[in-house]
């Protein structure tokens, strides 16, 4: 018993696993702006989020009916690699960009292509989405 609460106490007392974009730089010097525009033709609200890691996800807006979101991703063309800034400024590397119905975003969601490739830039991004028989559907504007 004296084992466990040993072991116990040892890994409380260990540093937390910290979620940083330390080493990716800071801001968008370098790097160039990609609009995203994504109008809600719905009825419903819809949000817009992006995966940043394997668990963790930010939302990059919100649109009630005919509203849309607009903001910015940002692209390094010597990597390929596609960023979200966050408040701070900190570089975060984006997996996965959807948008669906508000409330049920993730697992009714319309999952957006970006084209990440060394030495290509990524397109603007301007959709319209709705929920169309119980299915999120985007398309160019």
């Amino acid at each position: 018993m004296k084992k466990i609460l040993f072991v116990f106490l040892l890994v409380l007392s260990l540093p937390a696993a910290d979620v940083s974009s330390e080493g990716l730089g800071h801001g968008s010097d370098g790097l160039t702006q990609v609009p995203l525009q994504i109008v809600n033709a719905g009825e419903g609200s819809m949000a817009c989020k992006v995966s940043l890691a394997h668990w963790f996800s930010a939302e990059v807006g919100r649109a009630g009916p005919g509203a849309q979101v607009v903001d910015n991703l940002w692209s390094d063309l010597d990597s390929g690699t596609v960023y979200y800034l966050n408040g701070a400024g900190d570089r975060m590397p984006v997996e996965r960009l959807w948008c669906g119905p508000v409330g049920r975003s993730w697992k009714n969601r319309f999952e957006v292509d970006l084209d990440r490739k060394a030495g290509k830039m990524v397109e603007p991004i301007q959709l319209k989405c709705l929920e169309k028989e119980s299915v999120f559907v985007c398309g160019a504007i």
